[in-house]
C-alpha cells in the first residue's frame, strides 16, 4: 500500500487517503485538522483508494481536498468554491453517487467541528447576520457578531435535501467603508 491516512470503512475494508503526486505542489490549508494540504483547485489533494484488511487493492475511490472521513462503508468529503463556500458531500463505497449534504461560508454560516458516524452527521457552527453597507464595522466587516455556538445533527440515511450555504454578501462601494480603521495583518 502507497503512504497515506488509513481509516476502516468496515471490518474487512480500509480506506486510504494518499497525497496526489501529481496535483504537486499543493497550498497549505486548514479543514477541520484533518491535514494541512490540498486546497482549492487541480484534481484534489489526495487520491482515494479501497483495500481490503489484509492489504489487497479493491477499487480506486477517486480524489478529494482532503482526506475524508470514512463511517461504515460510507465516506464524508468536503470541497471549497468561491461561489459554494465549503461543501460537504457523502457517498456509499466503492461506487455509490455522492450526495451534497450542507455548505458553510465563513462568517454567514461557520463550522467549529465535525463528527460523522455512518448514518449521523453531527457539527457545531455559529452564524452571522449580512449588514446593510450603512453598517459596516471594523472588526465584523459585512457581518454582525457571531451567534453561540448551536450543535446540529442529521440522520444521514433519510435523504435530507440539502443545505446550501447562506449567499455571500452584496458587494458595495468603499464609499461605505468606515475611515480610521486599523491595518489588515
Amino acid at each position: 500500500m502507497p503512504e497515506g491516512y488509513l481509516a476502516f470503512a468496515s471490518r474487512q475494508r480500509l480506506a486510504l487517503s494518499a497525497v496526489n503526486r501529481t496535483a504537486l505542489p499543493l497550498e497549505p490549508v486548514v479543514r477541520l485538522g484533518q491535514g494541512i494540504y490540498g486546497g482549492p483547485g487541480g484534481g484534489g489533494g489526495y487520491l482515494l483508494e479501497l483495500y481490503s484488511t489484509r492489504g489487497r487493492f479493491v477499487a480506486e475511490l477517486g480524489s478529494a481536498e482532503a482526506p475524508p472521513l470514512v463511517s461504515h462503508m460510507h465516506l464524508l468529503s468536503d470541497a471549497y468554491s468561491d461561489s459554494e463556500g465549503e461543501v460537504f458531500s457523502v457517498r456509499a463505497l466503492p461506487g455509490g453517487l455522492s450526495r451534497r449534504v450542507i455548505g458553510f461560508r465563513d462568517q454567514a454560516r461557520s463550522l467549529l467541528t465535525l463528527a460523522f458516524r455512518w448514518p449521523t452527521l453531527a457539527w457545531v457552527q455559529t452564524e452571522s447576520a449580512v449588514l446593510p453597507p450603512s453598517q459596516f464595522n471594523c472588526f465584523y466587516g459585512q457581518y454582525g457578531p457571531p451567534s453561540s455556538p448551536s450543535l446540529s445533527i442529521l440522520n444521514l440515511a433519510r435523504s435530507p435535501r440539502f443545505l446550501p450555504a447562506p449567499p455571500p454578501p452584496p458587494r458595495f462601494e468603499g464609499q461605505y467603508v468606515p475611515g480610521g480603521c486599523p491595518p489588515i495583518r
